[in-house]
């Protein structure tokens, strides 16, 4: 998937559209298969970031796919995006924004109930109460960790990982 947003995935030739994404994932679940969806955080640069986790969170919530994976944008030298990025047409995200996107997506997932295994601890933490296989995740433990969460999002919590934010409780 990358992006739920029509514009984001014809600016990056991705070749698909939401409706498409949404009958993929219908006829995957119809024919008893597990869904994933990977997600690419900073794919709208700084330009497109909300569009991105706004469209992106509609689809999902849709899907509810089995598992979310959320990886993070980079940039490869002489692709297309490269070429957007010099020209000016495409801002690439600091971590700090990326974050902050991640949290305006997750805000806006609504029942799904998705696992999402996650290796990059500045991306998220999570409260006491979020199924987690490391208990010192669910404890808020802000350290590199490898785990898998059950998306709650009422748990979602956002804290001083690596130093990057506040605490916000």
């Amino acid at each position: 998937m990358e992006s739920g947003s029509r514009e984001i995935l014809e600016k990056i030739k991705k070749g698909i559209t939401p409706e498409s994404i949404l009958r993929s994932a219908h006829m995957a679940r119809q024919a008893g298969m597990h869904t994933t969806q990977f997600i690419i955080l900073g794919l709208g640069g700084t330009e497109l970031s909300g569009t991105h986790a706004l469209e992106t969170a509609r689809v999902l919530n849709a899907i509810n796919p089995d598992h979310i994976r959320v990886l993070t944008i980079g940039v490869k030298p002489g692709t297309d995006l490269d070429r957007q990025m010099r020209q000016g047409e495409w801002t690439r995200p600091s971590e700090v924004a990326m974050i902050a996107e991640q949290r305006q997506l997750f805000a806006h997932l609504d029942g799904v109930e998705s696992i999402m295994p996650t290796t990059t601890a500045w991306i998220c933490c999570w409260r006491s109460g979020a199924s987690a296989r490391r208990p010192a995740a669910a404890a808020g433990y802000h350290g590199p960790v490898s785990l898998s969460v059950r998306i709650q999002a009422d748990q979602l919590h956002y804290g001083p990982a690596a130093g990057l934010l506040p605490n916000s409780g």
